[in-house]
């Protein structure tokens, strides 16, 4: 699924084989990288 599409994410801290086949790595879920990554998406 995550290689199907276009905004696949995986936060910073996730498992090494998610991160290999998301196309966009975010900042940890420590670090605020869900709130990061949707401003990134929508040009915030």
């Amino acid at each position: 699924m995550m290689g199907s599409a276009y905004y696949s994410f995986a936060m910073e801290n996730a498992h090494d084989d998610l991160k290999r086949v998301s196309r966009f790595i975010a900042k940890s879920n420590n670090d605020n990288g869900v709130v990061e990554a949707i401003k990134e998406v929508v040009g915030l």
